[in-house]
């Protein structure tokens, strides 16, 4: 006796289960299939997915796509019937749910799906037909440099993503510089990109680091598990990215939303140099961006020249001192250096300030003695400070 699911009442059929349920038989209709009211899961190892999506389109499944969120397809060639129909079905036709296919699909996965012949096509009309996406995985589907530079302008049509994953692919030089042009784009939004276990050398990672240094919204790029390991030129860019220590203006441009590498265990484990770890450390830890270039100062620059507050537009005293009382509130580690700092900067502020001496006009209608009219002003930064002979 052979026992069919209903798709209609959410039943779960996974590649184990529904061998020998009485007779013996596996029920085929629904075979790796997994659906609930805002996920599908379709794993296709035999004529599943073609049965799968002939029911969805002529509405024999009584599933309404448009509750859909989450799409997953897993080892589904999107070349030929298999998920080139689910695909087809789920996005391009504009009946199901009585909405636009792909409208309301927030997340896309295609775990080991084949591209080839077709397949690129088909997944970036996909991506331009769910304008809502906000993550899109494709590890493992033999993503080569080419088809990345055909799929990352339909992704970068996406206003609302915040997730690529590319991990596990063929991805070397061409598809860095395709992921570059991305991260550099201003209306970029995403925060999270995986590219590990790929073909990253060197040059890759110089390309990613450059495209990073006007982004403030990527806070993690996964490099670990790459065929080449990363030596000193691709770790430097990430430093001087990170916190270029040339000028204390050169560290307050560096970029301090980057939080992440890799994974915790990538980052500890002694393969990310310890200034780069460092970096990352304060990033993390501290409450905004501002905050954590304050952090980088301190740890980078011991003398801080009075020309370093002018190109903060800290051109005041009053603003120097506000500074330094900023910087022992939200700082640590810094407490026993920054007395001294601030102590060495006031000093030299005074000194380096353009001092001139001007004559005073009395206000309108003010009634002042002769010799007082005549007393010069001080003037410091132009900026009036007192009459020398006012006590």
């Amino acid at each position: 006796m052979r026992q069919r699911h209903s798709i209609t009442d959410q039943a779960v059929a996974s590649p184990g289960r529904g061998r020998e349920e009485e007779g013996g038989d596996r029920d085929e209709t629904i075979d790796d299939l997994k659906f609930r009211p805002d996920r599908l899961s379709v794993v296709s190892h035999g004529a599943a997915a073609r049965l799968f999506s002939d029911g969805l389109l002529d509405g024999s499944l009584g599933l309404d796509a448009a509750r859909i969120r989450r799409l997953e397809l897993v080892h589904c060639s999107l070349s030929e019937g298999r998920g080139y129909q689910i695909l087809t079905a789920l996005t391009v036709s504009p009946s199901l749910g009585g909405c636009p296919g792909g409208a309301n699909i927030t997340e896309l996965r295609l775990w080991g799906c084949g591209l080839g012949d077709g397949g690129v096509d088909l997944l970036t009309s996909t991506l331009r037909r769910c304008p809502n996406l906000r993550r899109v995985s494709l590890p493992l589907c033999n993503l080569d440099d080419a088809m990345v530079e055909e799929i990352l302008p339909a992704v970068r049509q996406l206003p609302r993503l915040e997730d690529l994953a590319l991990h596990s692919n063929l991805i070397s030089r061409g598809g860095c510089a395709s992921l570059a042009a991305l991260l550099r784009d201003p209306e970029c939004q995403l925060r999270h990109v995986n590219i590990d276990a790929n073909d990253i050398d060197d040059t890759c990672a110089a390309l990613l680091a450059g495209a990073l240094r006007h982004n403030a919204r990527l806070e993690s790029l996964c490099l670990a598990g790459n065929q080449h390991a990363l030596a000193f030129r691709g770790w430097d860019a990430f430093r001087r990215l990170l916190c270029d220590d040339s000028s204390v203006a050169a560290t307050y441009r560096s970029n301090h939303a980057l939080k992440s590498v890799g994974d915790p265990l990538y980052e500890h484990d002694g393969l990310v140099p310890p200034r780069i770890a460092h970096c990352l450390e304060y990033n993390r830890s501290c409450r905004s961006w501002k905050e954590a270039a304050m952090c980088k100062i301190l740890w980078v620059h011991e003398h801080l020249p009075v020309e370093s507050f002018f190109e903060l537009e800290l051109k005041m005293l009053p603003l120097v001192i506000a500074w330094f009382e900023r910087a022992r509130a939200c700082t640590r580690g810094f407490g026993e250096t920054i007395d001294r700092r601030e102590w060495t900067a006031t000093y030299e502020f005074a000194r380096a300030m353009p001092m001139g001496f001007v004559r005073g006009r009395p206000r309108a209608g003010a009634k002042r003695r002769r010799c007082e009219r005549s007393w010069p002003v001080v003037v410091q930064g132009g900026h009036r400070i007192r009459r020398t002979g006012e006590s």
